[in-house]
């Protein structure tokens, strides 16, 4: 019998007990999860032309555009920006505290928007974490202290839309 045949059965438990069982028949689960890959294909092929018709590629991300004012001691701003989920190139910080403003435009009635931002030493910290349900210029800003003069990056997940950060001096 191949796996995609077997639909139940009757299980023999000790001292003559007998339990059936009834499984969710393998083709409907089987079917269920094509449905699914198909969605992601789908989505994954939207994302691919999105960033086609970007910037260009740069260096493994295709849809950034980025700008920085490198902060060499100064403690300069430093921007970055793109869309949808991806990571960031590396930008320089000087240690010291920062207000982080964050810009989402939101094409649609609902997006997230899910920010970490990564240290020089390896550590990580949410900067933000959103979920915001109108279409759109969405805000917001944080203060975030650099610990260390280096390089960061930052991780943008949980969105479509395009965005900013700027690490203000503060």
């Amino acid at each position: 019998m191949n796996r995609r045949g077997f639909l139940g059965g009757v299980g023999v438990l000790g001292a003559g007990a007998v339990l059936s069982y009834a499984l969710q028949p393998t083709n409907d689960r089987i079917s269920n999860l094509e449905d699914e890959v198909e969605d992601l294909d789908a989505r994954v092929s939207a994302l691919e032309t999105q960033a086609a018709q970007g910037s260009g590629a740069q260096s493994g991300n295709a849809d950034m555009k980025k700008t920085s004012d490198r902060s060499q001691g100064g403690g300069r701003p430093a921007s970055v920006n793109g869309a949808g989920t991806m990571v960031s190139d590396k930008f320089a910080l000087a240690s010291g505290q920062y207000k982080v403003s964050a810009t989402l435009d939101v094409a649609g009635d609902f997006s997230g928007f899910i920010v970490q931002v990564y240290g020089p030493d390896g550590g990580e910290e949410t900067l933000f974490n959103e979920l915001i349900q109108q279409s759109g210029t969405w805000t917001g800003s944080m203060i975030y202290k650099a610990t260390k003069d280096g390089d960061y990056y930052v991780s943008v997940s949980n969105t479509d839309a395009a965005w900013t950060l700027v690490f203000e001096p503060y």
